[in-house]
């Protein structure tokens, strides 16, 4: 018998070889005006290798790009299948198929990574069931609603050839945005962790990113060679243009950031006080996020800190910059559980993972509008 369970309420290919083993890599997206679109899908008749890679590097491409949900023809494949992660719902639906769909409805706007810069108000069921096979080659249904239910109706309309957008019966409820332009300031791994995140939507059109500010290379090692910051290493490998200015006070620094006229300012960890000169920049204003919950740990260690003093919970906090440490406006904040084998290393990953998740879906903090992508 299938298995049931409730979920409840709620840029090219590139292969990344290591000691002969293939590690994840991002795949490109189709637009909804590739003409992958008029293809009919095809059902997967085996859960081959292939398939098995194909949603390793799918749920590669879903994380970088902070979206909730990804079909198989939105990277390229012309296969009935899609992922999901959001939430509880962390799954692997192969050859799905929605077999009731609740009588309330309700209309949220919804997004797509398929189609950048665009939203709509869509009406769908509350609660669906499907039936569909996971990746392990088990038949199952499962019994979503609230959100989760949405995802899956989203990506089952991928699945033959629909988007949200033809759902909106009346188009005047559908509006378009320019991408959002960042200037990146940030240095050790929990920048680097933000900055990725930002780039992967940089990848799907959402946000430009025309520079990384991050300190000057260090010596380190035995020989004291320069080394440079993760957040340099990262941008460099994405082709992003990055300074290491000395100071923030150089007037042709600031004439540059002037220049390139960006929406915001994103700062994780960068390691300076920015000047009022800077702050003063972005259209909107300067964000800063933050590894604890404010305004417990302001300053320095603040992850490190938590740990030494036993918290069971520490956090995240989004604020808008100001020329005192942490004491700008809190936009937003979310809690992370500290686990008994927690490392500082572990911990700035949840944490720096879970403010990217702030910046990018939270409806607090008016980076972009406060749709999640599919």
């Amino acid at each position: 018998m299938a298995g049931k369970f409730n979920y409840g309420e709620c840029l090219g290919f590139t292969h990344h070889v290591q000691h002969d083993i293939i590690l994840p890599m991002i795949l490109p997206l189709t637009r909804n005006t590739n003409p992958i679109w008029k293809q009919k899908f095809q059902n997967v008749k085996q859960i081959s290798p292939e398939i098995k890679r194909l949603v390793r590097n799918m749920k590669e491409t879903l994380e970088l790009t902070s979206a909730v949900g990804l079909a198989a023809p939105q990277v390229g494949v012309p296969s009935r299948l899609f992922i999901s992660n959001y939430g509880r719902l962390k799954e692997t639906f192969i050859n799905p198929k929605i077999i009731r769909y609740g009588k309330e409805t309700n209309q949220i706007e919804e997004g797509c990574l398929s189609v950048p810069c665009t939203r709509g108000k869509v009406n769908r069921a509350n609660e669906i069931e499907l039936e569909y096979i996971d990746l392990k080659g088990n038949k199952k249904q499962a019994r979503l609603s609230g959100y989760y239910a949405r995802i899956a109706q989203h990506e089952c309309d991928h699945l033959s050839s629909t988007f949200y957008l033809d759902r909106i019966i009346d188009k005047n409820d559908i509006y378009t945005y320019k991408p959002i332009k960042i200037i990146f300031f940030g240095t050790p791994s929990f920048g680097a962790i933000i900055l990725k995140s930002l780039i992967g939507q940089q990848i799907v059109g959402e946000y430009k990113i025309p520079l990384v500010v991050t300190l000057p290379d260090k010596p380190s090692g035995r020989g004291q060679g320069l080394q440079a910051s993760e957040v340099k290493r990262l941008a460099e490998e994405f082709n992003i243009p990055v300074v290491t200015p000395e100071t923030l006070k150089d007037t042709k620094l600031i004439k540059r950031l002037r220049g390139l006229e960006p929406d915001f300012l994103v700062l994780s960890a960068y390691g300076k006080f920015l000047p009022r000169e800077i702050l003063e920049i972005p259209t909107k204003y300067p964000v800063n996020i933050h590894p604890s919950l404010l305004p417990k740990y302001r300053g320095p260690s603040p992850i490190s800190t938590a740990i030494l003093n036993g918290d069971r919970y520490t956090g995240v906090t989004v604020m808008v910059v100001s020329e005192k440490m942490d004491e700008g406006d809190i936009l937003a904040a979310a809690r992370q559980k500290t686990g008994s084998r927690d490392t500082t290393a572990s911990l700035e990953t949840k944490l720096a993972s879970l403010g990217a998740s702030l910046i990018h879906h939270d409806p607090r903090i008016t980076i972009k509008p406060p749709t999640a992508k599919y």
